[in-house]
């Protein structure tokens, strides 16, 4: 094929929604903001816990109709990575772990009323 014997320029074509849509990056971030977690240690990895089909629906009543594969490469392009599930056997078992869960959640709700912060932090036992 000859270049004259073309009918478009190289490179023509639809042009991908990302680049299309003006504010798209910012309303996907608003949409997302609220789940987003991570890894204390390393600011870089980050993920969220909305499956792909709860975001194109929240950016859809913010008035953007995208699809799945557009918030697949709108994760990609703002590096949010895929978590993985790992099981961890339990060390042991307490017989009040569930009390103790309801201790947690009450003081945590006592603190945040008293206007006080609140912080999560996940810790496990080192036995060396």
């Amino acid at each position: 094929m000859v270049l004259q014997d073309r009918i478009r320029k190289k490179g023509a074509g639809r042009k991908p929604v990302i680049e299309i849509i003006e504010n798209i990056d910012e309303v996907f971030l608003k949409v997302i903001d609220n789940y987003i977690a991570g890894d204390p240690m390393n600011r870089k990895i980050r993920w969220t816990n909305l499956s792909h089909k709860k975001i194109a629906a929240k950016m859809k009543e913010n008035e953007i109709n995208i699809s799945v594969t557009v918030v697949k490469k709108l994760l990609k392009k703002h590096g949010f990575t895929k978590r993985k599930a790992f099981k961890n056997t339990p060390i042991g078992s307490s017989k009040n772990r569930n009390e103790q869960f309801e201790k947690i959640t009450q003081l945590k709700e006592q603190y945040f009323m008293d206007g006080n912060p609140v912080i999560s932090m996940d810790t496990k036992k080192k036995s060396f």
